[in-house]
């Protein structure tokens, strides 16, 4: 029986996504400190406030998708927890993610500061692929039986700092399986940046309003080839009656309205020619669906690592389970793959993975690919809280929080080592130095 109301805690290293098992939604709130122009500090989603984005510097508790900078997320959480007197941690439940390469002693600096410095009652941390794996992946209505985590699921997370593959099975993640590509939504801003500010405006501390410039309007091609020949014949002939070319108009910090601009409607191109005078318009074409594509083809980057399909395609055929027939397993994990975090909600995706992973695998298995987007019929999510949605569900089942979880009277009796033991986690001794496009962004101490 759950004794206290948990605190489901999406760590994630762009925004973190939070909230009690009681709420239905999570509050979504950006994982940094961020300074602007006037040299105004805003902690977490103070940042709505702010009416200028232009040159915002950003400081992040993660690195390469590490939680490293404990005096930042400590400022972060404070802020969440304190701010509104919304949390009581001495009198509530922790349901933590974390990275499934995190080093040993990083993971135990967080569960001292759990316990420590916060003094939460219980506390579980998890990768937020398992927490995914709890969500009814076969999208129907919601069963009379308390909810299980699916037998067998592939979840790829595509993430801020990179985009992880690894096998679910009954709630646990098979660490033997585990591939990593080294291109997240972070890469994949930080690439469109460098394309408008070489072809269009100089755009290069603009990092918050070319991230939303990204996700409004790229998207991923199911014929790059034929789609890249018709961008250049737009390009060519200086038409924008193509479907692919959109005109994005920047915002004007110093009126304050639509702070981080919009898409111009094409009737409104024609119809409001005289307004549109004295903006500035940014014309995309091919860089709307070339940027996603590197999931597709990293070597445009020069990144010597396989593809999103392929890197599915290996992570499923090196599960193996002793015990069981392996192409059982694999069928399975073939059939039942799930796209989750905030890249997935990019459209075009999940067709794209679809055809190329059907392509190479067995063809005597059932290829389906989805993205994590529905809890269920009538439940309509981003996929970037899939996982929250999950850990929801594992923190309301009666009789699996007591199973799993670390007690603040167990740490108190046997240390960090209980925790290592009960959340099972593993540690990866390789030294990762991440994409070679990869850089920060403009931070500040």
């Amino acid at each position: 029986m759950i004794n206290k109301p948990v605190l489901i805690l999406d760590n994630g290293a762009y925004e973190i996504k939070a909230a009690f098992n009681t709420c239905n939604t999570a509050e979504r709130v950006p994982n940094c400190i961020t300074r602007s122009r006037d040299r105004h500090t805003y902690v977490g989603n103070q940042l709505d406030t702010c009416r200028d984005f232009a040159g915002l510097v950003y400081r992040r508790p993660h690195e390469k998708g590490l939680l490293t900078s404990w005096d930042t997320q400590k400022q972060i959480w404070d802020y969440m927890f304190y701010a509104k007197d919304t949390v009581d941690p001495t009198q509530s439940a922790l349901l933590l993610t974390e990275s499934p390469l995190t080093l040993r002693q990083l993971s135990s600096n967080t569960d001292q500061i759990v316990f420590e410095e916060y003094g939460f009652e219980s506390y579980y941390k998890c990768s937020a692929s398992e927490l995914a794996s709890w969500n009814d992946l076969s999208v129907v209505e919601a069963s009379a039986l308390a909810p299980t985590p699916v037998d067998c699921c592939l979840i790829v997370d595509l993430g801020y700092s990179a985009t992880t593959v690894q096998a679910v099975i009954k709630g646990k993640v098979h660490m033997a399986s585990f591939r990593k590509l080294d291109i997240g939504g972070k890469l994949l801003t930080n690439y469109l940046r460098e394309i408008i500010s070489f072809r269009h405006y100089n755009m290069m501390t603009e990092t918050a309003l070319i991230n939303e410039v990204k996700e409004r309007t790229c998207f991923v091609s199911t014929a790059f080839e034929q789609d890249m020949e018709i961008a250049n014949r737009i390009k060519s002939k200086s038409t924008a009656d193509s479907v692919l070319e959109i005109n994005y108009v920047l915002p004007d910090y110093r009126t304050g309205t639509k702070k981080l601009g919009y898409v111009l409607e094409k009737g409104e191109t024609k119809m409001n020619e005289n307004l549109l005078q004295g903006m500035q318009i940014l014309k995309l074409a091919n860089e709307r669906f070339s940027v996603p594509e590197l999931l597709f083809s990293p070597s445009n980057i020069s990144l010597h690592q396989k593809s999103l399909p392929e890197t599915i395609i290996e992570c499923v055929q090196n599960t193996f389970l002793e015990g069981f027939d392996s192409d059982i397993i694999q069928s399975l994990l073939f059939s039942n793959i799930v796209l989750s975090g905030g890249t997935a909600n990019t459209p075009g995706l999940v067709e794209r993975v679809q055809a190329d992973v059907r392509k190479d695998a067995p063809q005597d298995m059932l290829v389906k690919v989805r993205v994590g987007n529905k809890i269920d019929d009538n439940t309509n999510i981003g996929a970037e809280s899939f996982a929250w949605h999950g850990g929801k569900r594992l923190a309301s089942t009666e009789g699996v929080w007591n199973n799993v979880a670390v007690t603040k009277k167990e740490y108190d009796e046997y240390g960090e080592n209980i925790c290592f033991m009960k959340f099972n986690k593993f540690i990866d001794d390789d030294d990762d130095d991440g994409a070679e496009y990869e850089y920060e962004d403009d931070e500040f101490d």
